[in-house]
């Protein structure tokens, strides 16, 4: 029997609801760290290079510990192993308040990174554990949405909080101990991690569901390049930095307010559809970005809708993964998909900085339809011959 179907109705509410707290939460960290991390080390006269690298090793972390947190989940099982990222993420904030240096920094961004998977990881576990195939595209439409909504809301209790010293780490701290507490409420019907490890882990997700991991990286490269190079590119295109800074927040806008309803349509026709008719939608919103950057309404608004089509990816992507894999293997296949997605994020800044300095400007269209297009043209394919694989 499914993890879902053993709860009774208000007991898969509740679990929804704990793991939403969670996940809400640790997205609150997330979105305010970042940015005073590096307002900090700027403040202390720290270079740009320099606090890249401080705010890269994060990422690096990530990743490293995707491959490895299925296993932890395993042994652990689900609430400790999420105690123990909270726990881990909670260490690596206190050493930020309580050491100085950039190499000691380095070190406690790492240990976020590490607690912060584990919290990843599980969290999609959860929610996937929990969906089940009629309902799978609204529950994690409404996961991505808590958890975009937490992110965005790190930077405004920052502003509450101030940067001018280290009282956000402290409430960070606090707000990851607290979004903790609902899923002690769930603890007895939080959903368990079989012993059974998935015979070749993430790799042998990367083959069983090759559409789901492809998404997940073109989502993190298109995220990773429009969320820092938007607000540059508005400016080489002649408009000020802050009408920059408006356009990214209508994208921002816009990726939580298009999640809910792109999930209940992934519940009602067909998946994969869907997503190639979702991805050539993102394909003709980069191509037709420059056309109207010139007039600050049309492109308040079509970055708006644009930013819906593309974090839409992340959701359809995770839905057709996780309708792949049931159990035990639902945690190495998000960790599979978490790994793709930070891997892209890390690549995206690179590629699309890049094009910009050798094209100008348009290098970061061009990385972004680039993009797209190779989902459109390779994953057809590849969904193809996974079910060939698979002998259907």
């Amino acid at each position: 029997m499914s993890v879902a179907a053993s709860l009774s109705g208000p007991e898969r509410r509740l679990s929804l609801a704990a793991i939403l707290c969670s996940a809400f939460g640790v997205g609150v960290t997330i979105g305010l760290s970042t940015p005073l991390v590096a307002i900090l080390l700027e403040a202390e006269g720290y270079d740009r290079a320099t606090i890249g690298a401080v705010s890269g090793v994060y990422s690096v972390a990530i990743l490293a510990t995707g491959f490895v947190v299925p296993a932890v989940v395993r042994r652990l099982g689900t609430v400790p192993a999420l105690f123990v990222g909270s726990v881990v993420a909670v260490i690596g904030f206190a050493g930020l308040s309580l050491t100085e240096g950039v190499l000691a920094w380095m070190l406690w961004r790492v240990l976020m990174g590490v607690g912060n998977a584990i919290d990843w990881v599980v969290s999609e576990t959860w929610i996937n554990q929990i969906a089940t195939e009629a309902d799978r595209g609204r529950i994690v439409a409404i996961y991505s949405t808590v958890w975009g909504g937490g992110v965005a809301a790190g930077p405004l209790v920052l502003s509450l909080v101030g940067t001018a010293d280290d009282r956000g780490f402290a409430v960070a701290m606090a707000i990851l101990i607290v979004a903790f507490l609902p899923v002690l409420l769930a603890r007895r019907i939080a959903p368990k991690v079989s012993a059974r490890p998935l015979p070749g882990g993430v790799f042998r997700v990367a083959w069983l569901a090759p559409v789901g991991i492809l998404v997940a990286l073109i989502g993190g490269v298109s995220e990773g390049a429009i969320y820092p190079l938007l607000p540059l590119y508005a400016a080489d295109v002649g408009h000020t930095a802050e009408i920059g800074v408006l356009l990214t927040a209508a994208y921002a806008a816009g990726a939580l307010a298009f999640q809910i309803p792109i999930g209940w349509l992934a519940d009602r026709v067909g998946r994969y559809a869907l997503l190639w008719f979702l991805t050539a939608l993102c394909l003709i919103g980069a191509v037709i970005l420059p056309v109207m950057i010139d007039w600050l309404g049309p492109a308040l608004a079509w970055s708006f809708v644009w930013g819906g089509f593309v974090s839409g990816l992340y959701t359809l992507g995770l839905t057709v993964l996780a309708q792949r894999f049931e159990g035990g293997d639902m945690a190495s296949a998000n960790a599979a998909f978490i790994a793709a997605y930070t891997l892209g994020m890390v690549m995206g800044p690179v590629l699309a900085g890049a094009g910009m300095e050798s094209v100008g400007a348009d290098g970061l269209i061009w990385v972004l339809a680039g993009s797209f297009v190779i989902l459109l043209a390779v994953g057809p394919p590849l969904r193809a011959l996974a079910e060939r694989s698979r002998g259907r």
